[in-house]
């Protein structure tokens, strides 16, 4: 199927390319009359079963890309001539194209069943079509009208039956939708994204205007006052046309809809290329000009920050040069755990790339931040019920160490070590209200060590500043083996 996709891309470009060039046309006559029987072609061509109809019409007329699918190859010298008659017909009318003529929309439900049939394979359509095609004021007119008349809303099973549960956590969806408040929408939208159908026409206009009249499309969308919009018609468009129509945009429905589209379905897709990433840098740093914006979409994209990894080091080039008050909510969002998970990884990633961009003096405040925290978590402590019966880790492990070999003397770091291990020998000199809280309270100290015993590690040896798969001890065996045996330490 790569195989078919590659070459199909590969014949669509050179069609729509000689295409762009006069001859011959071939009219769409059976897709024609098929969407002529239809009282309302819109509605239509957005019923999955109806619009296969619509495809059937054009496969039976012009079958080579269904050809192609089948059998991976080359369509042939005739079908190719075909194709490009069928595609000079396609352009001539999206130019020539007014509502005057067509007031049901017949011609341009055509027009996009014809596109979203080519578009099938890759989703280059628009994006491939000759500059020859966007001279057409009224489309763009009419195009702008359909897109702002759109409404949408949750209907999971369509007949008013949805169960209690249902209906309660449509409604915390839409009290949070008109508060702006990102986290809440982010927990629900996956149990309701289901239940939202896209609307394939919207998607072929936003697609169109977006190729014949961009700025036309911002303007249009300014006024989305719903996240439910916001993500359809983000998911209308590629990755890299989402991040322009964000930064254009403004718009914070539109802004939130074109990140969250973007990473909530494949949210460790690591294939942006440079454009993309710099565009999805401009994009945070307009949010982070907003200090109240930027707390909540880091509350959304980084309190687990495993669940969005691709974003972490265009996140770390965005802190570097981002206003102060932004280093200190990305800080304060991130979700701390006594556990080595996934997100120890992705701030490490995010800080790596930071420490690259940023000043010296900014990466020292971002440390400070960072260890200010780590201290006042202190691995849970405030929170009785929480028990550590081994080592833990802390996702801020990388900005500690850092901290320890930045901000810190030599003297000041052995102070740090000799302190936490006279804590540890005289522990057992303190009351306990049970032999778990005495273990807990061991492994407590013992997990503050591990950062600043690493520090001098990693300065000694140049090893990397986050402490992968090994524990550093506080004493030798032979000298505090009580200790160690006492605490149940190999």
């Amino acid at each position: 199927m790569e195989k078919a996709m590659s070459v199909w891309k590969e014949v669509l470009s050179s069609v729509l390319q000689e295409a762009g060039m006069p001859g011959d046309e071939l009219v769409p006559s059976k897709l024609m009359t098929t969407v002529l029987s239809q009282s309302d072609p819109i509605n239509s061509f957005a019923i999955h079963d109806q619009r296969n109809v619509f495809f059937g019409a054009i496969r039976d007329q012009f079958d080579s890309n269904a050809l192609l699918q089948l059998t991976h190859q080359r369509p042939s010298t005739e079908e190719i001539e075909r194709w490009v008659a069928l595609m000079r017909w396609f352009i001539r009318e999206l130019q020539e194209w007014c509502l005057t003529n067509d007031p049901d929309f017949n011609k341009l439900t055509a027009l996009f069943a014809i596109s979203m049939y080519c578009d099938d394979q890759d989703g280059d359509f628009w994006t491939t079509l000759p500059n020859g095609a966007v001279q057409n004021k009224d489309l763009i007119c009419a195009l702008e009208r359909l897109i702002a008349g759109i409404s949408c809303d949750f209907s999971a099973h369509g007949l008013g039956d949805e169960p209690i549960w249902e209906r309660e956590v449509v409604e915390k969806f839409k009290v949070a939708d008109t508060e702006e408040d990102w986290l809440t929408i982010s927990e629900l939208w996956p149990s309701l994204e289901r239940s939202v159908i896209p609307n394939v026409f919207i998607i072929q206009a936003v697609q169109c205007l977006y190729r014949l009249g961009f700025d036309s499309l911002v303007q249009t969308l300014n006024g989305t006052c719903k996240t439910i919009l916001a993500t359809q018609f983000a998911y209308s468009l590629e990755v890299g046309q989402r991040f322009r129509l964000g930064i254009a945009s403004k718009n914070p429905y539109i802004q939130f809809g074109c990140v969250f589209q973007t990473f909530f379905r494949s949210p460790s897709a690591n294939c942006f290329d440079h454009q993309e990433q710099q565009s999805l840098m401009q994009l945070l740093l307009s949010v982070a000009d907003d200090e109240s914006r930027w707390a909540k979409w880091m509350q959304v994209f980084n309190r687990y920050p495993l669940r969005y990894p691709a974003m972490q080091q265009v996140l770390g080039y965005t802190l570097a040069v981002a206003p102060e008050t932004a280093i200190n909510a990305y800080v304060e969002s991130i979700g701390l755990s006594t556990t080595c998970s996934g997100s120890r990884q992705s701030v490490a990633e995010c800080l790596r790339a930071f420490r690259t961009s940023a000043s010296s003096d900014r990466t020292k405040a971002m440390w400070r931040l960072a260890y200010k925290r780590w201290l006042e978590w202190q691995f849970e402590i405030t929170d009785k019920d929480k028990h550590l019966f081994e080592i833990g880790c802390s996702e801020l492990d990388f900005a500690v160490v850092a901290h320890t070999i930045e901000c810190l003397t030599e003297a000041e770091r052995d102070a740090m070590l000799n302190s936490l291990r006279d804590e540890l020998r005289t522990l057992g000199n303190s009351w306990h209200s049970s032999f778990t809280d005495c273990i807990t309270s061991w492994n407590r100290i013992l997990s503050k060590f591990q950062p600043y015993a690493h520090a001098s590690q990693a300065i000694l040896l140049g090893e990397d500043w986050l402490m992968e798969n090994k524990n550093y001890m506080p004493f030798e065996p032979q000298c505090e083996r009580y200790l160690l045996m006492m605490f149940n330490m190999r």
